[in-house]
């Protein structure tokens, strides 16, 4: 027997502008106002990566765009905390580079509505230039209505994680690619990973901007549970909502499965070492 529930998500496509933090928030906290205009309740908001207006990979332009990091909690968690009380919904803070002791992390963060960190959420595998770290944790939440997978910068390309995710019952995936590889090929592989995982996908996206030139344009796209397109939003600026019907499957899992899960798990952990 399977219970459904149904969690409403929105995610913001907006401009993100390097170097502005300010800017950047008080952005997202007018789109949330104005998602709030039209819908009476939404369960989680999902913000792009870089809100803090910092890069999380290195970028040529004009001159080297150096990525650094922040704690968490920081200046930018503590920001879209007081966003989250304000509304009264839980928010997605996309990936921001994390500082934890002598490690940097790509790191996304689930904040309550209470404005609590609940969850961060770290990439699984190591950056090829080992400036950042992997963190070997499934990068998933379980939330009571649903369970939802992220799949941040180059995790996309390794398939283990998208099969844990399927034995694990993910309902959502939602990725965020790297603006500095090539952004059309991985969303063809976010379109793949929905399929294995037989779960929605959102791939987050955004207008990546430097002192307003922009860096990357990477769109946002909901993807159902077949790999079909629901919907694509690239310029313009838009808050895209999607309602998931979640199936929560009453039984334990069995040995077979448990077992799987811990051997990918070594999978994933050596690819940081």
């Amino acid at each position: 027997m399977q219970l459904e529930s149904r969690i409403d998500v929105a995610a913001i496509h907006t401009n993100i502008e390097l170097g502005s933090r300010k800017r950047n928030i008080a952005k997202i906290k007018d789109l949330i106002e104005r998602l709030f205009e039209h819908r009476k309740y939404v369960d989680i908001v999902i913000l792009p990566q870089m809100v803090n207006g910092v890069p999380i990979y290195e970028i040529e332009f004009k001159k080297t765009l150096k990525i650094s990091g922040e704690s968490i909690p920081g200046p930018t968690t503590d920001e879209i905390a007081r966003l989250a009380r304000s509304y009264g919904v839980n928010i997605v803070v996309g990936p921001l580079i994390e500082r934890r002791g002598s490690r940097l992390y790509r790191s996304a963060v689930f904040i309550g509505k209470d404005g609590d960190i609940k969850k961060v959420i770290r990439q699984v595998t190591a950056d090829n230039s080992n400036k950042i770290s992997g963190y070997p944790q499934l990068p998933y939440m379980a939330l009571d209505k649903a369970k939802i997978g992220f799949l941040i910068a180059d995790d996309i390309f390794y398939p283990e994680i998208s099969f844990t995710f399927s034995l694990l019952n993910m309902d959502i995936i939602v990725v965020y690619p790297s603006i500095n590889q090539d952004i059309q090929k991985q969303q063809q592989v976010a379109f793949v990973r929905a399929v294995e995982s037989g779960s929605m996908g959102l791939v987050v996206g955004g207008i990546f901007e430097y002192k307003q030139d922009v860096l990357a344009t990477v769109p946002t796209v909901v993807i159902d549970e077949n790999g079909e397109e629901i919907e694509k939003i690239d310029v313009e600026e838009k808050v895209v909502a999607m309602s998931v019907t979640a199936k929560h499957v009453n039984r334990a899992d069995t040995n077979t499965r448990l077992k799987i899960i811990k051997e990918l798990k070594k999978v994933l952990h050596g690819k940081n070492v």
